[in-house]
């Protein structure tokens, strides 16, 4: 059975909901956060780990950094590549798994941004992700993970909600499994009076947890965040960034 990630029908269906115009202009602000957490040298080498339609890799790029975009969806890459070609920019995309994508000693910085990590049912196939982007890193090199952090859920949590979008209206119904290690969602769309469905899950982690994951894998540092805000992640927080260093 195919898993809801590799499936295309989800992300051609849902990436409308998921890549809004608000969240593709909040690129340049993320960025900014990024490299006030995770300094990085000028025009470094930037590898964003599921890039999606290119949103930080274009921004990246504008500010003189050598970017790698790397994703499994074909039809994200293409409109990334014709994103960077409006604007002249050099960009490098590659389809891959981000389980096997591994280039030593090669990136200044790696990011993997909107609670992409953890999609994988083997809590094992994480780690494998996780030791493919240190491998990836040069010496040195800083690793910044950004999610839903398990303390938010567990305060903030609803097990349904809803948003109106400029032409359709997303309905999710949510819930937690495996000893609140696993977050399970139905979404569904409804549009022109059609209505669209697909149930999608992730691994969630507490702050602790993903450090020790990070740790495991052989980095040497690690460090929490409110998200790319670069304030102490504390229960006022609202999303989780850990930022994780390659030793020297």
């Amino acid at each position: 059975m195919t898993a809801w990630h590799e499936d295309e029908r989800f992300w051609k269906m849902f990436g409308s909901a998921m890549f809004t115009q608000e969240r593709m202009a909040a690129a340049e602000w993320d960025v900014d956060g990024i490299l006030e957490i995770a300094p990085t040298p000028p025009q470094g080498r930037v590898l964003d780990m599921f890039c999606g339609p290119g949103r930080h890799v274009l921004e990246f790029a504008r500010r003189g950094f050598e970017v790698t975009g790397v994703d499994r969806t074909q039809a994200y890459l293409d409109q990334a590549a014709a994103s960077a070609a409006e604007e002249n920019l050099q960009v490098e995309l590659v389809q891959a798994d981000g389980r096997r994508f591994i280039r030593r000693n090669t990136y200044d910085l790696a990011v993997n941004l909107y609670t992409s990590f953890g999609y994988f049912e083997n809590p094992q196939e994480d780690v494998q992700m996780a030791r493919a982007l240190y491998e990836s890193l040069k010496p040195g090199g800083k690793l910044v993970i950004e999610m839903i952090g398990k303390e938010v859920i567990a305060r903030d949590f609803r097990a349904r909600s809803w948003r109106q979008f400029s032409d359709f209206m997303m309905l999710e119904e949510r819930r937690l499994r495996d000893d609140f290690g696993w977050l399970e969602s139905r979404w569904i769309i409804i549009k022109d009076g059609a209505q669209r469905e697909i149930t999608i899950g992730h691994r969630i982690y507490s702050a602790t947890e993903i450090k020790s994951l990070l740790l495991s894998c052989g980095f040497a540092r690690t460090s929490a965040y409110d998200g790319l805000s670069g304030e102490p992640y504390d229960h006022r927080a609202i999303r989780l960034a850990v930022v994780a260093e390659k030793e020297y």
